[in-house]
Formats: C-alpha cells, structure tokens, sequence
C-alpha cells in the first residue's frame, strides 16, 4: 500500500458525511478547520509525506498491521458496530482481538479501593480465559493491564504508537507491543489530543462483551466509555463504593441510570454467566483462596496477627506500620490469596469461618 493509499484510508474516515462536533469523537474545531486539518496532517503531500512513507515501509513489513471491517483479522464485535472504525493500526498479537474480552476502565488517579478492585477483576477475568481490555491510561487502566499480564490484554490508544501517552507507561507500551495488542485508529506519529479519547472509548466499548468501571467520578471518562457500551448493547458493571466518596460519584450515577451493581468478585462471576460468552462453563464461585500466606513472603506476622479479623487502624498500630505501608502490604497479601477484606474495613485470613 503506498503513502497516498493510506492517507486516503484515513481521509475517509473523518469525511464519511461527518461534521466536527467537540467532545464527541468529532474533529477539533478551535482555530482550526476541517479541510486545514486534513491538509496538515493526511495529505500525503503536505508536511507529512516522510511520515506516510515510512508507515507503508513498516506495514510492508509486517512491523505493523492495518485492518479493515471485513478482514479475517478484525474484530467481530467490532465489525458488528453501525460504524466500525476503518481503518485500525496493530502492533502485536492479532489474535487477542478475535477472543472473547472485558473492559476494566476507571479514574486516573483512583485510591487503594479502587486499585484493589481493578487487580482482583483483572486476574479474575484472565482466570477464566478472558481478554482485558483497557485504554492504557494511568490509574485504572494501568492498573488492569499491569494485573491482566501483557500477554492476555489490548490497549485501545488515544494516540499513535511512537507517541505514548502517558509518557510513564512506555514500558508497559513496550510489553503490550510485543506480548499483547496495541490497537489505534491514529498513524503512529499522531500526538494525544484531548478530542481524541471518546473516539478511543468507542473502541475499547465495541471490542467487548461488557465493560466493567472500577472507580469514577462525576467528571471521568470511563463514563464516556459506558455510554458508548449502551449503545452498542454492551452490558455496563459497576464497583459501588461510599456513598458520599466523590471517586464513586460516577459509578453511583451509572447504578442509578441502570448498570449492573457489581460489588464483589462473586457479582462479578454471575454477570459474566450470563453473557453469551464462547468459553467453557463459567464456575459458580472463585477457587479456594490460599490458607496461609506463601512460604518466605516475609507476612508470617501478620498472618499471627489475624487469629481473628481486626480493622485497619489496629493492624497499624500493632504492626508499627504508617497508612501507606500498611495499605501496601494488604493489598499484595490480599492479591496473594490469604487475605481478606470485611465490612467496616477489617481484615481476616481467608480460611477464617465467615471470611
């Protein structure tokens, strides 16, 4: 394919009837026209033509891929969509776009709870075969395809491949690039842009089967992301949390307009059984959590500690340990399987009768 073949691919796809609506996956409008944007940056004539050459030298390749609605290689949930993206750049392995896939979206800067549902979801989902899929942000989003492990996750990018965003996750970039799939509808060169991500969040909604918000405020774009779930007919899973913790304002909202409460792993379990999902019968329940903390994992006081469930503060107090530390240390425990939250913010072996 040459540059002037896959600058008009692209072409196509903003002027498919298409007027730029800000904030909405349209064009940018602020001093800025649509023909001057098209003219800066996919015309193959103008200021990018090295860039385009080298991008058809990379696909010649095979350093990366195009797909199109119709190949072998896209997406069927994708390609189902009234107007599926067209065309998508991959960088990794295409066959992780073919299996069944979750969403675990959420805020960029989410607070223990909230990290704390997303790796326990993440793990879970892989456990039973599934993809995760995510938008490669910090927060939330890191946090999942950190705990999916690069060979089971897709990153949907807001911005093209040499242009990481964040700039913190390069390395995570790097491992999805080569164990998992980076997936974009921007040339590689293409820097982020704000108007650019609800474009993004369309996609990571239509790969999948449902999408799950671990945490969100009021103002968050993983709502962006369930919105276009719904429309897509997509089931939406939402973590609640206190009800007067503004990180949760979001996903209180969402409960609210009818998305489907999903306060534990169990939860979890019995919305994703009833999906129709093309894998082995679900279990009824997680397997057995571990009863003792792995041997030499250094946490045999605090398995001595809790002969019996204690909150939070007196784990601190008895531990010598500061708020961070200590939080740090239940949440790896916890993640390890011999650890346990309860309500009111306690903490209990698993194996503990009731936990």
């Amino acid at each position: 394919m040459t540059a002037e073949e896959l600058a008009g691919l692209c072409s196509e796809e903003f002027t498919r009837g298409r007027r730029p609506r800000p904030g909405q996956g349209g064009l940018p409008l602020a001093g800025l026209g649509v023909a001057e944007w098209l003219e800066r940056e996919l015309d193959p004539r103008g200021p990018r033509r090295a860039n385009w050459e080298a991008l058809a030298e990379e696909l010649a390749r095979g350093t990366l891929t195009l797909i199109r609605p119709g190949d072998a290689d896209y997406p069927p949930l994708l390609g189902a969509m009234a107007a599926p993206p067209d065309p998508l750049f991959c960088k990794g392995r295409l066959e992780l776009a073919q299996r069944e896939a979750v969403a675990i979206v959420g805020t960029r800067r989410p607070d223990e709870r909230g990290l704390r549902w997303a790796a326990r979801a993440a793990e879970t989902l892989v456990r039973l075969g599934l993809v995760v899929v995510s938008g490669g942000a910090a927060g939330i989003d890191g946090q999942a395809h950190r705990r999916a492990g690069a060979a089971q996750t897709v990153a949907v990018l807001g911005a093209g491949f040499d242009r990481p965003y964040p700039a913190e996750h390069r390395e995570l970039f790097r491992e999805l690039g080569e164990q998992g799939l980076l997936l974009s509808e921007w040339p590689p060169w293409t820097g982020p842009e704000t108007w650019r991500f609800p474009r993004r969040n369309r996609v990571i909604a239509g790969l999948c089967r449902a999408v799950l918000v671990a945490q969100a405020p009021a103002r968050s774009g993983a709502l962006s992301t369930a919105h276009h779930a719904v429309e897509e007919g997509r089931e939406v899973l939402v973590c609640p949390g206190p009800w007067d913790e503004p990180l949760y304002a979001g996903c209180h909202k969402l409960i609210r307009q009818g998305a489907r409460l999903t306060a534990t792993l169990d939860d979890l379990l019995e919305e994703l059984a009833g999906l129709p999902l093309i894998l082995a019968p679900l279990p009824l329940s997680l397997p057995e959590p571990s009863a003792a903390p792995p041997a030499g994992d250094g946490d045999a006081e605090l398995w001595e500690l809790l002969e019996r469930p204690l909150c939070r503060d007196e784990l601190g107090a008895r531990l010598g340990l500061a708020s961070g530390p200590l939080a740090a240390r239940l949440l790896e425990a916890e993640l390890a399987g011999w650890l346990r939250a309860l309500p009111g913010d306690r903490w209990a072996r698993c194996n503990w009768p009731g936990a």
